[in-house]
């Protein structure tokens, strides 16, 4: 019997030491409180909190180190969720367990502007580009995403979490690696649709929003090293110099999707990426890209009067307003030849203030101003037009014959190139010839000193093979000195006695010119006395004679 007792003694000690104290059970509930949450769980807790209390569980695991995190682990739900869904894609092969985490948010992200859509981002948002963990290889994935090119719902659920990403979560920190590795890949979605879809559309408004970034993005350096401050200047130079060629790209996909195109907004858009080239003007591409929009270009509706003042207004557009408003206008400036309001009336006012500044700039858009004053006269007109390379571009670009008349007074203001270009189509006999043979005949009646003098020195060199070249003489014949014409040409027939036709050409035109009106009866003086001179038997006398 006393055995019995001691060994029931014995018993109920050893179970009073195996009944956990109270440290066991704190130690026990930390350890419960501390565990991660189910993947489920936890996105459920996630998608069910307010923004507020998701942003301050993030800055609590940013700002925590390890033995703090887990205290905040026990005292907030919200940052348990987080870390847990952390650890559970730490834990796993990444690739896959995103997967796990994102293919379930997709659809939610997909419906924009919803109360699901919200909370989905952030989820995914807190492990692209705030958590410490997971960003890079979270990156790498979205990345993929985008270049799964069979699958455009993936692509297009990426597109629009990556937009609200960096319209609204990204301000914190910058992450311009990931950015400049976006942008190509954005662009590329973009150029393979024919059409402005929705996915394209979001695809290329993203690639401009990024690009936009990186255009307006200050140097970062970091005081007290000039090593990494030097590494930070030369990061940004590059990032700009990458975004050059984007935007090209950008340009001509806005291009294939522009509503109503035609010859004038082709010459804008080649005037863009001629101002492209100089790769300068980082506010002004800034600025056009506000109002150069895939949904702006691929309307058939005009830019409201309201929004041209806006952009008349700009500093940032410089000299860029023009190109814009040509693209934007949709074929309404054809129709401010016929005022019929006040503002219409402003409207063509300040576009002509503003045509009139290009033209007084050292280098004036020779791909748009030429279209510009072709296509619209009424509202672009020649009046001040002055620099040479400009006014030879202008003609170059008219086909229309009727159009020289309004086209002279601008030539006579530097007649030199104009002319010699034109009798050099005249000489090729090229699609040109006929309006450069018309452009001089009407030259030739203003009755210039400055044309006459420049057409008589370079036209009886094409005499002798261009009919066209003698036709224009005998058009200068009513405004030049016929005695000077004659002895040149009587030089020119002594020196052709080899060439019978050229030599009779010659003639033909000393004949022409003896019996011009202009002469009155002096002719027949001024013919005696070559018939005196030609008798002449000695030779010096008759060079004197040819002068």
């Amino acid at each position: 019997m006393l055995l019995d007792q001691d060994q029931k003694g014995l018993l109920s000690i050893r179970l009073e030491r195996e009944k956990p104290g109270p440290i066991q059970e704190l130690e026990k509930a930390i350890e419960d409180a501390v565990s991660d949450l189910p993947l489920g769980k936890a996105l459920h807790l996630l998608l069910n909190v307010h923004r507020h209390v998701f942003d301050k569980a993030v800055d609590t695991i940013q700002t925590c180190d390890a033995s703090q995190l887990v205290l905040a682990m026990t005292d907030s739900p919200t940052v348990r969720a987080i870390v847990s869904i952390e650890h559970y894609l730490l834990q796993n092969d990444i690739t896959t367990s995103f997967q796990h985490v994102y293919v379930p948010l997709k659809e939610k992200i997909l419906k924009k502007n919803t109360q699901a859509n919200t909370p989905a981002i952030r989820i995914i948002g807190y492990f692209t580009l705030q958590s410490k963990q997971t960003t890079d290889q979270v990156q790498a994935i979205l990345k993929n995403e985008l270049t799964m090119m069979e699958d455009k719902r993936s692509q297009l659920a990426c597109v629009v979490l990556l937009q609200s990403l960096f319209s609204h979560v990204a301000g914190k920190e910058r992450h311009d690696q990931f950015i400049i590795d976006l942008v190509p890949l954005l662009i590329h979605i973009a150029e393979k649709q024919s059409k402005p879809t929705l996915l394209a559309c979001s695809s290329c408004e993203l690639a401009i929003q990024l690009l936009q970034s990186i255009l307006t993005q200050p140097a970062h350096p970091i005081i007290g090293n000039t090593k990494i401050q030097v590494v930070e200047e030369v990061n940004t130079i590059n990032h700009l110099s990458t975004s050059w060629h984007q935007i090209g790209r950008v340009l001509f996909v806005l291009e294939k999707w522009h509503a109503q195109k035609g010859p004038l907004e082709a010459a804008a858009y080649q005037q863009l990426h001629q101002i492209l080239q100089h790769k300068d003007h980082l506010l002004m591409w800034n600025e056009l890209f506000v109002w150069l929009t895939p949904k702006a270009v691929a309307t058939e509706k005009p830019i409201s009067f309201k929004k041209q003042k806006k952009i008349l207004a700009s500093v940032h557009l410089q000299f860029a307003k023009l190109v814009v408003l040509t693209l934007l206008q949709k074929g309404e400036w054809y129709h401010l030849s016929t005022v019929h309001s006040t503002e219409q009336d402003e409207i063509e006012t300040h576009i002509q203030e503003e045509y009139n500044t290009l033209l007084s700039m050292d280098s004036p858009f020779l791909v748009l101003l030429p279209s510009l004053i072709a296509t619209l006269p009424h509202l672009f007109s020649t009046e001040n037009v002055c620099h040479p390379a400009l006014i030879q571009t202008i003609l170059d670009q008219t086909t229309d014959t009727t159009s020289i008349k309004r086209l002279v007074p601008m030539v006579l203001k530097e007649p030199e190139s104009p002319i010699c270009n034109a009798l050099w189509h005249i000489a090729q006999q090229d699609d040109r010839a006929d309006f450069s043979f018309r452009l001089l005949t009407c030259l030739i009646q203003q009755d210039s000193e400055s044309v006459l003098s420049i057409l008589q020195g370079n036209l009886i060199p094409l005499i002798k093979s261009s009919d066209k070249a003698c036709e224009l003489l005998i058009e200068c014949m009513s405004f030049i000195r016929l005695p000077i014409l004659i002895q040149k040409l009587m030089k020119k027939a002594i020196q052709a006695k080899e060439n019978e036709r050229e030599r009779m050409t010659y003639i033909a035109l000393i004949s022409k010119a003896l019996l011009h009106e202009t002469w009155k009866s002096d002719s027949i003086l001024y013919y005696i006395e070559l018939l005196r001179l030609a008798s002449m038997t000695g030779r010096d006398s008759r060079t004197h004679m040819l002068g």
